[in-house]
């Protein structure tokens, strides 16, 4: 009997596999996965419709060359939707009667599921569409009432109350803060997908393990080709790390975007035309191109957008723990006068709403511009008097350190970032404060406890030498 079984089990998987064989491939899917169960929900039907417009001409142009699916959660249904976006309009296909936000992990692979069985294709094009926090927990809001609220009401932790904002301390006055004072043990709520109904999100761990599992069901032995955040503070290095091995390229914005998120006419429009010929590189910095073209000429200007090569993510971090090599190598020999230039550099480093986030080529840059500073004072003290030259190790190190921080700067403007757009609100004289990469460094001000306990647990903290550095470079 358990040999029948076993050649039974078998005989259906060959013939499931031949089946999806069978099914035409498109050149690409686009896949938009829409947790709108939340604030957001008035603009679903919106960029559904924008969708349709991007398609219309599609029926004369191509041939099942691309498909373009939504699956959409609402709030007070409980039902998953799903549809296959054409020219012609929306049509419902295999919804299902149960609401999203139950499982989000599993939920994002049963969707790839539905996918291999009907829209295969040679490159996918997955899309968060959210709410999105970044790498850290939680994030509260100023309200209108002048309340600090989180941005969703299920995350407000029972037992404490709502902070009145003359409460918050001077530094902490901006129009949104983290919860770093408040944060409860519930270290799974973080990353992006907020759901209301089902007080849940998709973890930045369950988002690692989903699109693991969905890669080896779309593409084995391939990665997936594009993941893109229509979701606010995503386009972080910490983010990028954890899909490095899922993906070839990444969309998303450092700040916060504004609530019409993508133009997904013009996003699909190059799309339409010349399907067979678009690479995953080329999609990526249309994207971008599309987001920028959509705020340019408007009034909301304190946009982000960037398009990221995941290949080159090793490459980054692996420069990052040099970089920290080099600063605790010059540490060892002025380790006062080297805090005080890191420290410095993180203070004057570009920002974004969630103030524990800071441009990446921005810090460089202010690192370069204070060790730069070292090294001519030590030239103008050698050249004036021979005995004050300090320890050759030491000027080596500062000397080195220079090189790396400029090998840095290229490094993410010629090959990890493929594309960048911003608003006027991110350019400052000559300074551009918005490079397309954000990392994680809360405020050096603080206490070493401004790192929130949950970024110990990523595969970038874990893998890279940054979390020692951030934690030691801080003032007492």
């Amino acid at each position: 009997m358990k040999k029948f079984l076993l050649i039974a089990t078998i005989l259906a998987t060959l013939y499931c596999n031949n089946i999806y064989s069978m099914i035409p491939r498109a050149f690409w899917t686009v896949i938009n996965y829409m947790e709108a169960d939340n604030t957001l929900a008035e603009f679903s039907s919106v960029d559904i419709d924008e969708m349709i417009q991007g398609l219309k001409d599609a029926a004369v142009v191509t041939d099942a060359r691309i498909n373009v699916l939504v699956q959409l959660d609402l709030p007070k249904e409980n039902k998953t939707w799903r549809f296959k976006i054409e020219g012609t309009g929306k049509i419902e296909d295999e919804s299902v009667n149960q609401a999203m936000g139950a499982d989000p992990e599993r939920e994002l692979v049963e969707t790839a599921h539905w996918i291999r069985s009907k829209y295969q294709a040679n490159h996918y094009f997955w899309i968060l569409w959210s709410h999105g926090s970044g790498i850290e927990d939680y994030r509260k809001i100023r309200s209108s009432n002048g309340k600090i609220r989180f941005i969703n009401s299920w995350l407000e932790i029972p037992g404490y109350p709502i902070i009145k904002a003359s409460s918050l301390k001077k530094n902490e006055t901006q129009e949104q803060k983290t919860c770093n004072d408040n944060a409860s043990e519930e270290d799974d709520f973080k990353g992006i997908l907020y759901d209301d109904s089902q007080h849940s999100c998709l973890t930045n761990q369950a988002m690692t393990s989903a699109f693991t599992q969905i890669r080896d069901i779309l593409k084995p032995g391939d990665k997936l080709d594009i993941i893109g955040m229509d979701a606010c503070l995503m386009a972080m290095l910490e983010i990028f790390y954890q899909l490095k091995d899922c993906f070839h390229f990444f969309v998303g914005s450092q700040q916060l975007e504004p609530s019409n998120g993508w133009d997904y006419t013009r996003l699909l429009e190059p799309l339409v035309e010349r399907a067979d010929a678009i690479t995953a590189e080329n999609l990526s910095a249309i994207a971008v191109e599309a987001f920028g073209a959509s705020y340019a000429a408007s009034s909301e200007q304190n946009y982000t957008q960037a398009a990221v090569d995941l290949s080159k993510v090793e490459a980054l971090k692996t420069h990052i723990d040099a970089f920290v090599a080099l600063v605790d190598k010059c540490a060892q020999y002025k380790p006062s006068t080297i805090s005080k230039a890191v420290i410095s550099a993180r203070l004057n480093t570009s920002c974004f709403d969630n103030t524990n986030y800071i441009d990446l080529y921005s810090f460089f840059s202010e690192m370069r511009k204070l060790i730069g500073g070292l090294v001519e004072k030590i030239n103008e003290a050698t050249c004036s008097c021979w005995c004050n030259q300090p320890p050759a190790e030491y000027v080596d190190a500062l000397r080195a350190l220079l090189a790396n921080l400029d090998a840095g700067m290229q490094l993410i403007k010629t090959q990890v970032v493929i594309r960048n757009t911003y608003g006027h609100k991110f350019i400052v004289g000559p300074d551009q404060l918005a490079n397309g990469v954000s990392i994680y460094y809360p405020n050096p001000q603080k206490a070493a406890t401004a790192i929130h306990r949950s970024y110990y647990q990523i595969i970038f903290a874990q893998n890279s030498s940054w979390l020692n550095f951030i934690t030691q470079y801080r003032k007492n």
